[in-house]
């Protein structure tokens, strides 16, 4: 049972580490895709 804790912890740093580095770059598409917008209209 304290395995199972543990593994399920682990993929949790995982995904909050995963999440963190991918942060800036759907920041920087979401920005890339406003941009192309704002320049179409």
């Amino acid at each position: 049972m304290f395995k199972k804790e543990k593994r399920l912890t682990g993929t949790n740093m995982l995904t909050l580490a995963f999440m963190f580095m991918a942060a800036p770059i759907i920041g920087f598409v979401a920005s890339k895709i406003n941009s192309q917008e704002k320049n179409e209209r």
